[in-house]
């Protein structure tokens, strides 16, 4: 099967509602997630965190914005100035929007490589070529890596800030939401050094008196 536009990497808001907005000119467009969920980064890496300024500078995130605000437990904060995003209804929100477009969402599959045209990807039934007339992708070096995850309510603000890393923790209703900065050395695997870094901090916590409430299944990829 021959696509329109097939935009690969993330199911981000703006990927989405790109998506959504090419189909209603009658194109056929997939979006291939690696996940089983849409939300790019929100969602797999939950970088929920915005500043109302950076959601007004993307037509995604205000789109997704317009969607939840009336939705009572969209956020976990929300004021003049910025916004945490809630996963699960960003999730709810992305899906809905594409249940209501011809949209073909294609999850579980990993990207391997893409081309202009072409993109390969990994998923249970092994390799497949997915072709398009224009696939949509983001290549990048990054900068570092974010961690980014949700705490019970933390009892020993003062502890919790000696972790280091640059650590950022926000109160919210229901908790706390932490990011702080992962270091990976040139020849160290990512992954592996981001769930040393989430153990660490479990343990880290029970010290500081709370417990990861939410933790992500990726890093952020700081751009």
């Amino acid at each position: 099967m021959k696509y329109d536009k097939l935009y690969i990497a993330s199911s981000s808001a703006d990927n989405v509602f790109s998506a959504v907005a090419e189909s209603k000119l009658n194109k056929k467009v997939a979006l291939v997630e690696q996940y089983g969920f849409l939300g790019g980064d929100v969602t797999r890496a939950l970088a929920c965190h915005y500043t109302v300024n950076e959601v007004k500078s993307s037509v995604g995130l205000s789109l997704l914005y317009t969607a939840l605000k009336d939705e009572k437990h969209a956020f976990f904060l929300k004021n003049d100035t910025e916004v945490i995003f809630h996963p699960e209804y960003v999730k709810k929100a992305l899906f809905e929007a594409v249940e209501k477009s011809n949209v073909e969402v294609l999850l579980h599959l990993k990207p391997i490589e893409a081309t202009a045209t072409t993109a390969k990807v990994f998923g249970r039934d092994g390799m497949r070529t997915i072709n398009a007339l224009q696939v949509i992708t983001t290549h990048c070096t990054p900068k570092g890596y974010k961690v980014n995850l949700f705490t019970t309510e933390i009892k020993d603000a003062e502890q919790m800030k000696k972790y280091g890393h640059d650590i950022t923790v926000i109160d919210i209703s229901e908790g706390a939401f932490v990011s702080f900065t992962l270091e990976v050395g040139k020849n160290e695997d990512v992954f592996t050094a981001f769930n040393k870094e989430l153990d660490a901090f479990r343990s880290f916590c029970q010290n500081a008196g709370c417990m990861p409430m939410m933790l992500p299944a990726e890093p952020y990829i700081v751009k």
